[in-house]
């Protein structure tokens, strides 16, 4: 199996557990977005061409169980996916601390992008309120819950290169 596929089906069990799951674990009334931690850790350490393509199909679904207007993640999180990329090309540390900056200043932008799409189709929405009480919060929460996540899918990617290896599948160096 092909790491996109791979990816895709982490981001499809991810779109899931937002679904399903993530309700039930709000931290102060916030609901991190995790599809979002999972594609800037998908960006930083994989720089797969067709990665920009599943972050618009991610946010497509998003879009589709979240507020009904089709495109708005869709576009954010392709234009999130393509920036990451970039950036990770000019520089990548591998630190906490980078991790945490990067994610909470990546957060920011695809939340202002949304925000952005979404102020253009509905002008009575107020940007700076929601930027403040809305955006930067849940950016601070992705921020200090991306070591975790990253942690978790690293693991994850390691246990199905492993295994694969273990069955054969993969010939020794």
């Amino acid at each position: 199996m092909r790491p996109i596929f791979f990816q895709s089906l982490i981001l499809i069990f991810v779109i899931q557990f937002q679904m399903l799951m993530a309700p039930y674990f709000q931290v102060l009334e916030l609901k991190p977005n995790w599809v979002v931690l999972v594609l800037i850790h998908f960006s930083l350490k994989s720089g797969l061409r067709q990665l920009p393509v599943l972050g618009m199909l991610s946010g497509l679904c998003f879009d589709a169980i979240s507020h009904g207007m089709t495109g708005v993640y869709g576009i954010s999180f392709m234009l999130m996916v393509l920036y990451v990329q970039w950036l990770s090309t000019w520089f990548y540390s591998n630190s906490i601390l980078f991790t945490m900056l990067a994610v909470f200043i990546i957060s920011m932008v695809e939340g202002s992008t949304g925000l952005t799409l979404i102020k253009l189709l509905e002008p009575e929405i107020s940007w700076n309120w929601s930027l403040f009480h809305k955006i930067l919060p849940v950016s601070l929460l992705h921020a200090l819950a991306a070591p975790w996540v990253f942690q978790v899918v690293t693991q994850l990617e390691q246990m199905f290169l492993r295994s694969r290896h273990d069955n054969g599948h993969i010939s020794p160096p």
